[in-house]
């Protein structure tokens, strides 16, 4: 299964929804692998960084 993913390392991005909704910060890199708010699947999504350092990954339809 293939993806395209719309962001590029360094774009900012705002979380939409799951545990960090409204956080914003930059996208690390584009991944392939489970996720905060889905830990028991593998999806297509965004390592971030968030604004006060911590790092998440979330799927790729939960940022804009």
């Amino acid at each position: 299964m293939s993806h395209h993913y719309r962001f590029k390392r360094s774009d900012p991005v705002r979380i939409l929804r799951g545990h960090y909704a409204s956080a914003v910060g930059a996208v690390d890199g584009a991944v392939f692998q489970k996720t905060v708010d889905f830990p028991e699947e593998y999806a297509a999504g965004y390592r971030v960084v968030l604004e006060d350092e911590r790092v998440v990954t979330v799927r790729w339809d939960q940022v804009a």
